[in-house]
């Protein structure tokens, strides 16, 4: 009996957890400005994707995506974000699934198809949602400005232009904040697909 209440108070204390995270995405001025509360619970997923992606069970979230972000900044190198996120991954790719369905995708992704590879590759759509949240978080995060300049003078991503998002910004912001994990998470996707599809055969 001891150990049924056990598991019963362990299983609230996790929905509660999760349902903190996006409560308060939900609550989001800039977030409800933009997207709808469907839309808003879809792009949660990325962030609970994300996370769990590089963090796995921990819950510390901006000392330990610092960390994270500190070790890419000193090695030079994507290699450790690639190791830990993959893409053709079942639970991505499910993600992904659902997002194309609520139409979501589209408000943050095109796709083009590389002729070396003939594999899609995901770039930003200027046009959609997320790129009009971008450019309303600049307002409250200046760094953006250039992060968004960049994007929009290579006419979508670039991953050398992008490079210093992580090197100059990261320490720059409370990653507690799922609004804030959000935009790196669709960084970095963006930017691995871009590894993985435009630069590997």
């Amino acid at each position: 009996m001891k150990q049924i209440i056990i598991l019963v108070l362990v299983l609230l204390v996790s929905c509660n957890a999760g349902g903190d995270k996006t409560s308060a995405m939900q609550k989001d001025p800039i977030l409800t400005k933009v997207f709808t509360t469907e839309e808003i619970s879809d792009l949660q997923m990325i962030v609970d994707y994300f996370d769990k992606s590089l963090l796995g069970n921990a819950d510390d979230f901006d000392s330990l995506y610092q960390q994270f972000f500190r070790k890419i900044d000193k090695s030079e190198s994507y290699d450790i974000l690639i190791s830990k996120i993959h893409l053709d991954a079942p639970e991505f790719q499910t993600m992904l699934s659902h997002l194309k369905e609520s139409g979501v995708y589209d408000e943050i992704w095109v796709e083009f198809i590389n002729k070396l590879n003939n594999k899609k590759t995901l770039d930003f759509n200027l046009k959609g949602k997320y790129f009009q949240f971008l450019k309303l978080m600049s307002n409250e995060y200046p760094f953006l400005k250039n992060y968004i300049s960049s994007i929009e003078s290579m006419g979508g991503n670039n991953v050398s232009a992008q490079a210093g998002m992580n090197k100059i910004y990261y320490s720059k912001v409370d990653f507690n904040k799922p609004v804030i994990r959000l935009i790196w998470a669709v960084h970095y996707i963006t930017v691995v697909s871009s590894i993985e599809n435009s630069f590997r055969k």
